[in-house]
This record gives structure tokens, sequence and C-alpha cells, in this order.
């Protein structure tokens, strides 16, 4: 018979196992997902160091907000968003697009607890490399394409896929922020802290662009993105 301690100790480890969370899927704590983020910032430290070690992101810290995720430079901090403590706009917005409650947790879920982590990480890896466009647009496509590489390259085709999928769906219930005949760059630059307050509008951007970075067959991979078009910049 096994001592009483190692079965002690084997339930508690089947316990934290079954406890911990993963990408793409809605996390229940601040903590976790903080925890989950610096594991996040480290892997991909270590993948941009083996193209150029040069390259320091300077461990950005990760940080709760309800209205997350993003990066804040000057903090050198990535705020992260939970379904539980999102604002009512922003679970309004995900259910209306998802297609129900449930629907919209699992949106949550895909994106602002999966995709969009790595996304925001891109942009300090924009910020310490010095590769950030004259224009946002450029910015936040770019960043979308270091993220989808990056997730490619852990196995996260069918998350990517599944957001795919919601994205060519909400698209057909969103309307494009960018007036007719203007420059979409220039427009978006312009009115960048205006459309990011409202997740109708700068969804639209967001979704158009994973859609289009989705559907690009002539991307290399993570490896070779970040040598052809951070290091070189």
């Amino acid at each position: 018979m096994k001592p009483l301690s190692f079965l002690i100790a084997t339930f508690l480890l089947s316990n934290l196992a079954q406890a911990q969370h993963e990408w793409y899927e809605t996390f229940p704590d601040t903590t976790s997902i903080k925890v989950k983020c610096a594991e996040l910032v480290q892997d991909f430290q270590g993948m941009i160091t083996a193209v150029d070690p040069t390259i320091d992101l300077q461990d950005p810290s990760p940080a709760f907000s309800a209205w997350g995720p993003f990066y804040l430079q000057p903090q050198n901090t990535i705020y992260l968003p939970l379904w539980d403590l999102s604002p009512m706009e922003l679970k309004a917005f995900c259910t209306e697009l998802g297609g129900g409650e449930l629907e919209g947790e699992r949106m949550f879920g895909l994106f602002f607890n999966g995709f969009y982590v790595a996304h925001e990480v891109a942009h300090a890896l924009q910020f310490a490399s010095h590769a950030r466009a004259d224009n946002e647009y450029d910015n936040e496509y770019t960043a979308n394409v270091i993220a989808l590489l990056y997730w490619r390259e852990k196995g996260k085709q069918k998350e990517l896929k599944a957001c795919y999928q919601l994205a060519k769906t909400a698209l057909l219930k969103l309307k494009n922020p960018i007036p007719e005949g203007e420059d979409a760059k220039a427009y978006f630059t312009e009115h960048y802290w205006e459309l990011a307050k409202d997740p109708y509008q700068y969804g639209y951007i967001q979704f158009y662009q994973f859609v289009l970075v989705y559907e690009d067959k002539t991307l290399s991979d993570f490896n070779g993105f970040i040598k052809e078009n951070i290091i070189q910049k």
C-alpha cells in the first residue's frame, strides 16, 4: 500500500493540473491569466532571441484591465481582461456578434483571452525593436501577422480557424468605420483613440485585418517574418 503522503501529493497535483487554464478559453481570475501571460512573454522572448539576441522586450508586466487586452509602452505593461469582470458594453458586443451569451463568452475567450494576447506582445516587440510604422493601421496589421504566426508555431490552428469563422460572421454585422473616399491608414491613425473606445468600430478594423492575415497564403513562418519585417527595419 502506498503511503498516505504519496496519495495526498498525487491528489493535489491532479487538482492543480485540472486547475490550469489554457489560452483561447476564458480565465476565472486575474492571477491565473497574469501567470500565463508571463509565461507567454518568456516564450515569445526566447523565439525572438533565437532570431536576434540583441532584441530585448524588457519583460513586459501583465496587469488586469476590464477593457483589455492592450499594451502601454511607457509602463511596458500588457493589460488583460476577464469575462466575469468585463463591462456590460463589451459583454453585449461579444454576445451580439457571437449569437448568444454562451457563444459570446466563447468568442471572448478565443480573442481576448487568446489571440490578442500575443498581438499585444507583438506591439511590445515593435517598440523594443524600433520597427513601428508611421501609421497605426500598419502597426495593428503587423501585430496581427506576428500573433497569427506565433500561434501557428504553438499548434493553435484549430483555435485560429474558430477565430477566423467568428471574424467572418462578425463582419457581416459590423459597419466599416472608415468613411468612403478616406484613406484608411490616415483616417485610422488620426482617429485611433476615438475608434478604440468603440468596440463596434474598432472591432471591424481588427476582424477585417484578421481575416486578411488568415487568408494570406504568402506569409512565411514566424522566424522568417521577424527577420524580413522587424530586424531589417
